[in-house]
């Protein structure tokens, strides 16, 4: 991570407005993938249906102005395709909608969370959540002996696919409240056989007793909740972090909660490393303008939070990582 004080002139920022949409332009059309995969210009547009002379102004500039997005032949470090699908979707995609409506959020910020393209959001995380970064803590619960859980904003389910395929007399539950998700992650487990261990459940994770039978409850050894809790942190959306803390603590008694999430840094960065943190204050704003609010900035800030609403932080394992300070805390509920 570099501290260099690096920000954006006016210039940069149009630029950076032009470039944005013209990658997101071509990934929805599907001509981005075909250029990285080193298709021939004429027959991307002969087959996109895509005037070729401006297709080639606009692959020239983005050959010109950036790195890592497509074939310039210079090449250094290429950016993996499916970040940068996630990166696209996640905040031109869902909350670019809300951009354009700025004006509106910050007369009436509640209209905010409406405004996000929750399609777009699914196919950001669609894909999301396999592989190496379940690593850690897959090893974490094999310590711990766990074997049943319930993974609260499951997205598509990687996680819980991954837990079950790595321990065969794994049992979990998904909840999300998107119903595309949901249907992605139930036609994942069907195809990698493991819907008899795993059971998806459209629902609102803000109140985890409504997804579960009390008796499935009773089951459960450990809930996982990724990148949900910071959703948690405007008091105008009516869900504060510290009520669903209580309720997990009502619905999961003495259970452990393993919480992965992220440090908020707008306004929290010191002087010189908010260019090392691009990506951790992008989503800060993005957070604020969809009525979710930006999360603590330290341990010790969700430390107290926990306490607040009967909790022991029992573990801290902290990294900064893709340009964004993120934990994970083992939770005593």
């Amino acid at each position: 991570m570099t501290s260099a004080p690096v920000r954006q002139d006016l210039l940069g920022i149009l630029e950076g407005y032009y470039l944005t949409q013209i990658v997101d332009l071509l990934l929805r059309t599907g001509a981005l993938a075909d250029l990285r995969a080193g298709v021939p210009l004429a027959r991307i547009a002969d087959a996109r249906r895509l005037d070729g002379t401006l297709l080639a102004i606009l692959v020239a500039y983005l050959r010109a102005r950036t790195s890592g997005i497509v074939p310039d032949g210079e090449e250094g470090d290429f950016a993996d395709g499916a970040w940068l699908g996630h990166l696209l979707h996640q905040y031109k995609g869902a909350f670019g909608p809300c951009l354009e409506r700025l004006e509106a959020i910050l007369r009436a910020p509640e209209t905010g969370a409406a405004l996000v393209d929750w399609e777009r959001h699914g196919e950001a995380f669609g894909a999301a959540g396999r592989g190496a970064s379940n690593a850690f803590p897959l090893r974490l619960l094999a310590e711990l002996q766990v074997e049943c859980i319930v993974d609260l904003g499951c997205s598509a389910g990687g996680f819980l696919l991954d837990f079950a395929a790595r321990h065969p007399h794994a049992r979990g539950w998904g909840v999300d409240s998107s119903a595309a998700a949901i249907d992605a992650a139930r036609g994942a487990a069907h195809a990698a056989s493991l819907d008899d261990r795993l059971d998806f459940r459209v629902a609102d994770a803000f109140e985890p007793a409504t997804a579960l039978r009390a008796a499935e409850r009773e089951q459960v050894q450990l809930v996982t909740a990724f990148n949900l809790a910071n959703a948690f942190f405007d008091p105008r959306s009516g869900k504060p972090f510290c009520a669903w803390l209580s309720m997990l603590r009502a619905a999961f008694p003495e259970r452990l909660l393993l919480l992965a999430d992220y440090y908020g840094r707008v306004g929290a960065c010191p002087a010189g490393e908010s260019h090392g943190y691009r990506r951790a204050m992008l989503h800060d704003v993005a957070q604020a303008i969809t009525l979710q609010g930006i999360p603590p900035a330290d341990r010790a800030g969700w430390k107290a939070l926990l306490e607040g609403a009967g909790a022991t932080l029992v573990q801290a394992f902290e990294g900064t990582h893709d340009e964004v300070a993120h934990f994970m805390y083992l939770v005593q509920l």
